[in-house]
């Protein structure tokens, strides 16, 4: 298959996943005062956010083997309208018993959208430099959509209320549905480099600290994304000012995936110094206080930039292409259990200690078991 196709897909699924992004991180700034305002607690919310990443996680476990069955295209498209839709009809939520199942259903939705999205990504890709520059264009669209969506979101919230930020939410996922009817039928490319067989021999002892590392980095995201918007809540900043705290997360991340030579470091080395970058920034954040500053949220944003990519192109490396669909399910449960249990963690804890402090530890775990298999791997590589 020539290379004018296999281009022309992958630049329309980056489009897929930018409307798409651009849309749900919209809701990041103002999410919680949304749920507040309808008569939800912080553990209320907590609980919300959690029920909806187990509701993920358990379509993340149903859709792997599907996905490899049946084909990737239709988990996008179908998801993509629903979701749609469901963002719309928060327009109309009075009460916070129907946030909580347009929440559910919205994660059961996405749990076949995005390793639907990753396979179809990963298996675009012929060699293992190719799936890491696929990663890191991923990682660079949605870092983008990222970036400008909790400052559109925050100030569109703030001017025109929740309903009117719900419509322009609805409406940019309806574009990524209409993107994502051009994706051909075809699949996956089948030519696979001889080099690449002998990577996937060493699938099951990266699966340890792969899932670790998966788990770890989205419940420090997680205890972020739930922390900064309760600054609103707490009349400790506004809900702009929030918006442009994420921001700053993914100005960071930004300026790690535009380094143009990113993709040559091997992944484990980026998933190390990106949970060096996660470390810091949680001891930078429990020394200053409730409030973080720039340069701990900038720090954060480049560990993400680091990370998620690495992480996903390994897992890409170590399975054959009929098992895309099961990999990244599993990876994408794995992220899913971290985004369950960070915001009822921090919901619980946050009244008498800070929630940034249990995520340090774990990262701190991550990074540990992750350094000792990259000691192990150089030392392998160095007796081989």
């Amino acid at each position: 298959m020539d290379m004018q196709p296999q281009t022309r897909q992958t630049m329309i699924l980056c489009f897929v996943l930018f409307f798409l992004f651009l849309g749900t991180h919209m809701q990041s700034p103002f999410f919680a005062p949304f749920a507040v305002s309808l008569g939800a607690s912080s553990f209320l919310v907590g609980t919300i956010l959690s029920v909806t990443s187990f509701a993920n996680m358990t379509g993340n476990l149903l859709a792997g083997p599907v996905i490899d069955k049946v084909g990737k295209r239709p988990f996008i498209i179908f998801p993509l309208v629903c979701i749609a839709i469901v963002f719309l009809l928060h327009m109309v939520v009075t009460d916070v018993k129907h946030l909580f199942v347009l929440r559910m259903i919205n994660g059961f939705l996405l749990a076949f959208l995005t390793p639907a999205c990753m396979a179809l990504l990963s298996g675009l890709a012929q060699t293992s430099r190719e799936r890491s520059r696929n990663m890191a264009l991923n990682g660079l669209i949605i870092t983008v959509a990222t970036i400008v969506a909790p400052l559109i979101g925050g100030r569109v919230a703030e001017d025109a209320g929740f309903p009117v930020a719900y419509l322009i939410i609805g409406t940019l996922v309806f574009a990524s549905f209409l993107f994502a009817l051009r994706l051909a039928k075809w699949e996956d490319i089948v030519t696979v480099k001889k080099h690449e067989s002998t990577e996937k021999k060493q699938s099951v002892s990266m699966l340890l600290p792969i899932s670790v590392t998966a788990f770890a980095m989205m419940y420090a995201q997680g205890t972020l994304m739930y922390e900064l918007p309760f600054l609103a809540v707490d009349d400790k900043a506004g809900k702009g000012d929030v918006g442009q705290f994420i921001s700053l997360i993914g100005l960071g991340t930004l300026g790690v995936l535009l380094f143009p030579l990113i993709h040559r470091i091997p992944a484990i080395v980026r998933a190390f110094l990106g949970l060096l970058s996660f470390a810091v920034s949680f001891y930078w954040i429990l020394l200053v206080g409730p409030i973080p500053t720039p340069g701990a949220l900038l720090v954060f944003g480049i560990g993400f930039g680091l990370l998620f990519p690495s992480v996903t192109t390994l897992v890409g490396e170590r399975l054959d292409r009929g098992a895309y669909g099961k990999g990244f399910a599993f990876l994408s449960a794995v992220f899913s259990l971290g985004s369950i249990s960070s915001p009822f963690i921090a919901g619980v804890v946050r009244d008498f200690m800070s929630p940034y402090f249990i995520a340090f530890l774990l990262v701190a775990v991550a990074f540990t078991i992750m350094g000792m298999e990259m000691i192990r791997m150089i030392r392998g590589t160095t007796m081989g």
